[in-house]
This record gives C-alpha cells, structure tokens and sequence, in this order.
C-alpha cells in the first residue's frame, strides 16, 4: 500500500478539470471514522486510470530531453525504459487523484474542511485504481427554532442637533481663514509659522517648513506640538520638544525627542458665514435654509434607518449561529482565523503599512495576535456555518433574472457597463452570487423572525 503525502491540490469545492473530461463512473464507499472524519474508499475503473496514465506518459514525452527524440515525440515504451513504469505511475496518480478525489467527494456529497489523507490501495496498469481519503468534514449543524430569536430593531430618530451638526459642517466648509492682529492663538484659531526640527542634533526629512497653516486643535500635525503653541501670537519665537510616536514611518527619530524652533508669523481666525436664504441658495440651490434641514434631516434618517437594519440582520445571524447546535473542529477555526489575517494583513497593505511594522509598533508578536483571534474566529466560523445550514435547509438559489439585475447594479459603478463575460473573466461572478445568496439568505432570516413575532 502506497500513502501519498505532501502538499497535493485537492480541494473542498468543485472537482478539478486540469485534463479530459470528469463525467465518470466510480466507486465510493463512505464509513464515518469518528466524529466530523470520514473515509472514502474509491475504485476507479481501468480505463479512467489508464486516460491518467497516458497522459502522464504525454506530459514526460514533453519534458524529456532524450537523445535522439523530439519533445513531445518520445514513445511511451523508451519513457519507461529512462524513467521506469513507477515514475510513470506517480506521475498519474499525481495528475489524476485529485480528479477522482474530488469527483468522489461529489458522488458521495461530503463537505470537506481540510486536506485529505490519501492512502493507495492498488495502482497498476489495466486494473482499477483503489485509494482511501481520511477527511475531516464539515460538523452537523442543529439550528434554533425562529421563535428562540429575539431580535429588536432599533429604530433611532434624527435629532435637532444632528441636523445643526451637518450645516455646521457646510458652514466650516465655506469659512474664511482672515488675519487677526494682537490675537492670542487658541484652540481653533490657525497659525502661520516657519519651523526647523531636530533630532540629536540632525535635521529630519519633513521636519521642516515655511509658512505652514495649522489649526490648533486640529490634531494634524503633533498633538504636544499644537498644544505648545497656543498662548503664542504674531512675531513669538517658541521652542519646542515633541516626543516622537513609535510608529512614525522614519525609523530614525521614531520614539525619540525631536526639537523644532518654530517663528510664529501670524495668526488667523475662521470666520463662519452667516445661514442665509441667500448663501444657502447660492452653495445648494435650496431656496429656504428650512428647506436645506429638512433635506439634511430626510437623508441623515435614511442613513440611521439602513444602519439599523443592517444591524438587525447582523444581529439575527449573530443569534441564529449563537443558539445553533455544533462542534466546531479546531482546524475548521484555524483555517478561519488564516483568512482573517490575511484579510488584515491587505487592510494594513492599503495603508502602507507592513504586518512586520504593525507587530513591532504595537508590541505584540504574531503568535499573540493569533490567540486574540482564536475567540472572534471561531464566532465566524460558527456564523459561516449556520448560514450555509440554513441556505441549505431553505433552499435559497439565485435567478439569471436576479443574477442580470446584480450585474447592472454593479456596472453603474464602474467606467462602462460589465458584460457577464467580462466579470467571469475578472473572477467577480462568484462574488456577485455569493452576495445575492447571502442577501437573500438574511432576507429570509428576518422575515421569518417578524412572522414569529406576530403570531
């Protein structure tokens, strides 16, 4: 008996279609070993196998370098003669397995978690292929009846400061930064200043700047750096010590004291203008200012409305996977907490910033980070579970009617309108259905929440 081991490419999805064709006809006989593992013990007939077999001999014919041959054109009795049948067979069985494997995995509608452990039985020319896969599947999941959900929606109403908040915020947009003689600098009021910084001794790239506006306050520049300015005013020369963030991206003064000489030139205050008919009209079109709250106040409802919905679908996962019955095996949470790192590790890639850097700045290693995550993996996992029970259980498929309208949606986007060619090419179909399943799937979830509610 042969074990094959290594890193094989078998997968949990759908079966492989790297050669010929995978409409066959083979034997799976399935036996539970222990809780969530099973063992498939597969036949597959001669002629499947020899398919394997001869296009094993075509790939060697195409590597080959023999004297006297062309690559490609190599026959199969010289390759066993410079290679041996049994590499010959290893070839097959590593071209081949993973198709039969998958296709056995289809057959027999097991749900793998893991890699599997692949033993072979018998592996000879003109006879039937036998292995057994040991895999660890996915558990059984119980889930909790729709009546054991008590979900509320939160339905929060904009309030009169909310709105003031928004035209606030306009006003500040259209404020008009003007020169305040005599003044003395606070917080919200704006600064002209020339600064040089060093750092033992040695002037730092970006530590210096002529004629640089900062708001106190502000927080964009150094916080003690703000801080040390106000009670300043025109014509004042400051010096001042900052002590520099670990994760500064300058390695070279990151965490030490920094010392700028800052000339304050002059300083300024924001004058917000007056909410006018006339100015609201003139930055908004609104005729009234009323007319301008009352379009702030409908769409920060709008806004809080969708924000409490998702929050109510979110949450009505959130119990239906906390009250569902299941083991969750170890290497499903780990596999979990991979993606979740990964994930992590793009969101810091988009910020400039490297998962090395993170750790160290933060202090902590990534063995740390991992038992941290352990907890929220394993919360994932247990959702993504009960999700697919109950996709399973309900039945939810999506329609090219559906499917056609997704697509729209997503081309509104984008430069010009998608074909669904165009995305399939771009790997973005699987993205879309999935996002259709789940959306329907949570659609369903709280619909059948609001019917037990109202018995």
């Amino acid at each position: 008996m042969q074990k094959v081991e290594g890193s094989n490419p078998f997968t949990r999805s759908k079966p492989q279609q790297s050669w010929g064709t995978l409409i066959m006809t083979i034997k799976t006989d399935i036996k539970t070993l222990e809780k969530n593992k099973v063992e498939l013990t597969v036949a597959v007939p001669a002629d499947k196998f020899k398919k394997a077999i001869g296009e094993a001999y075509r790939l060697i014919s195409a590597k080959a370098k023999i004297p006297g041959f062309r690559a490609g054109k190599v026959p199969a009795r010289i390759i066993d003669t410079y290679y041996g049948k049994d590499y010959v067979l290893q070839q097959a069985l590593e071209s081949g397995l993973p198709n039969f494997y998958s296709q056995a995995v289809h057959d027999s509608g097991i749900k793998p978690i893991d890699r599997p452990d692949i033993e072979i039985l018998s592996a000879e020319e003109n006879k039937e292929l036998k292995f057994k896969a040991q895999v660890e599947v996915e558990p059984e999941v119980k889930l909790p009846a729709y009546k054991d959900l008590k979900v509320e929606l939160k339905n929060e109403k904009v309030k009169s400061e909310d709105v003031e908040a928004q035209l606030g915020i306009i006003k500040n947009r259209f404020a008009e930064i003007k020169p305040a003689a005599g003044k003395v600098a606070e917080e919200g009021d704006f600064v002209l200043i020339n600064f040089d910084g060093e750092v033992e001794g040695k002037i730092f790239e970006g530590g210096s700047a002529e004629n640089y506006l900062l708001e106190l306050g502000s927080k964009t520049f150094f916080e003690d750096f703000e801080k040390q300015l106000a009670g300043s005013k025109a014509g004042d020369i400051k010096n001042i010590s900052v002590q520099m963030p670990p994760n500064v991206p300058n390695p070279e003064i990151a965490g030490k004291l920094a010392s700028f000489k800052v000339l304050v030139k002059e300083v300024k205050v924001k004058e917000l203008p007056e909410l006018t008919d006339k100015f609201v009209k003139e930055i908004t079109g609104f005729e009234k200012v009323e007319a301008l709250k009352s379009e702030i106040k409908n769409d920060l409802q709008k806004a809080a409305d969708k924000k409490a919905e998702n929050e109510y679908r979110q949450e009505a996962l959130r119990q239906l996977a906390e009250k569902s019955k299941v083991d969750i095996p170890s290497s499903l949470i780990e596999q979990t907490l991979g993606e979740m790192l990964t994930e992590f590790e793009m969101a810091l890639k988009n910020q400039g910033i490297t998962k090395e850097h993170y750790l160290k700045t933060n202090n902590v290693t990534e063995e740390e980070l991992r038992k941290t995550w352990q907890k929220p993996a394993a919360e994932r996992a247990r959702e993504q579970l009960a999700l697919r029970t109950l996709i399973e259980q309900e039945k939810i498929t999506v329609s090219d009617e559906e499917l056609n309208k997704a697509i729209d949606e997503f081309s509104k986007n984008e430069e010009k309108p998608l074909t669904r060619k165009e995305l399939e090419e771009k790997g973005l179909m699987g993205y879309l259905k999935s996002n259709l399943i789940y959306k329907k799937t949570l659609d369903l979830l709280v619909n059948k929440i609001e019917k037990e509610k109202q018995k």
